[in-house]
């Protein structure tokens, strides 16, 4: 639908990625609202794991409060479907959120 690109947010020194609806798509009203639902999915406060690209929680990782340290949680993606996930990860006041694309 629009063109990706890998980036890097230099404030936060982290990977992003940065999608860009293609020209001829922005004169078609369904692929911009489309584009649009997809950013606001991605940015949208508050879910606590990951979100399909509608933002609908399909998934918690973690539901408890847990001291500071390193952590490995698994996502088991076998009966999802292929498509764009967006994960948020939460520690005192900081919020991440990022991208997965699942394909098969």
């Amino acid at each position: 639908m629009g063109i990706v690109y890998k980036a890097e947010d230099i404030k936060f020194k982290r990977t992003v990625a940065l999608k860009f609806l293609s020209p001829e798509l922005t004169r078609d009203p369904e692929a911009k609202a489309r584009f649009i639902r997809e950013d606001q999915a991605g940015s949208t406060p508050g879910h606590p794991g990951i979100c399909d690209i509608q933002g609908r929680l399909i998934s918690t990782l973690v539901d408890e409060n847990m001291v500071p340290g390193n952590y490995t949680v698994n996502f088991n993606a076998a009966t999802r479907a292929a498509g764009i996930y967006f994960y948020r990860i939460k520690m005192g006041t900081f919020t991440a959120t990022g991208k997965m694309i699942l394909s098969r």
